[in-house]
């Protein structure tokens, strides 16, 4: 009779987990899928742009190659390899300019890390750092700001037009420091 109980509970607490995992998967199932393949973006990306590991030493032409497939990966990709794309370009800094409107598009998007990764490009094209005060917040306010100064700090026509369609306004984070940068802005 105790074995019968014993078995009866494993196989019980066993369904239970099944269960469990089998919801969550359902609930969180589409993140999840992107966020496990972060791992494989990288080799896919490399895949994708062969030359990708040498980016630095290639000419200011087919640099100019690369930013243009990368973008390419970065408006048709799957979401965990446009995130790797864009941090291959804020890898290039400046030279990543010609990727400023594929980069702008992303700035409203509703994936969060998406926009994390696209402000991070802007801010290299930009050669501005990020406040520390501000970390990875991964908020409107703080997306917005960071994107302003980054457009401001970039200068071009372009740059100027991009700035009406960005919210104004200074992270609570940063508002009221003896050193607030919101000031004047």
């Amino acid at each position: 009779m105790d074995f019968w109980r014993g078995l009866l509970r494993i196989c019980g607490s066993v369904l239970i987990i099944w269960a469990l995992c089998y919801i969550s998967m359902e609930v969180a199932g589409p993140y999840f899928s992107d966020v496990r393949g972060v791992a494989g973006a990288q080799s896919e990306l490399e895949r994708r742009i062969p030359d990708l590991g040498r980016m630095r030493e290639l000419g200011p032409e087919d640099r100019s190659r690369m930013v243009a497939r990368l973008c390419e990966v970065v408006r048709k990709g799957r979401r965990s390899v446009q995130y790797a794309a864009l941090k291959e370009l804020a890898k290039l800094g400046p030279s990543a300019m010609p990727a400023l409107p594929t980069v702008l598009a992303l700035i409203h998007h509703e994936d969060n890390i998406l926009r994390h990764n696209a402000v991070c490009a802007l801010e290299s094209m930009a050669q501005v750092r990020a406040d520390p005060a501000l970390g990875s917040v991964l908020r409107d306010d703080v997306f917005f700001w960071r994107t302003r100064r980054a457009l401001l700090h970039i200068g071009s026509e372009e740059a100027r037009r991009a700035l009406d369609g960005i919210p104004e306004g200074c992270p609570k984070s940063l508002a009221g420091r003896p050193e607030d940068p919101c000031k004047g802005r």
